[in-house]
């Protein structure tokens, strides 16, 4: 098994033990197509529903963390970003 493929196992692996509460994984089902669909509309025309989906869509997701007791994968990157940049 290569690098890339155990990189692949442990990123799913991270991401279930972060989703394993069937409301927060149900909240996200909901909150990143939401966001997805809310950065479109910004880069598209509407900048209104972009920031409204946007928003609602990051705000589902954040609730279905503190739900499940864990941080945003946005907000774990940000840190590891910010830590390794420390050490240099």
């Amino acid at each position: 098994m290569s690098m890339r493929d155990l990189k692949i196992i442990r990123f799913f692996h991270n991401y279930w033990l972060r989703h394993c509460n069937p409301f927060n994984l149900f909240l996200h089902l909901i909150g990143i197509p939401l966001t997805v669909f809310g950065f479109v509309q910004i880069f598209n025309s509407s900048i209104i529903m972009g920031l409204t989906a946007l928003i609602l869509g990051f705000s589902l997701q954040y609730w279905g963390h503190l739900i499940q007791g864990s941080k945003m994968g946005e907000i774990y990157l940000l840190e590891q970003i910010f830590v390794r940049k420390e050490k240099f």
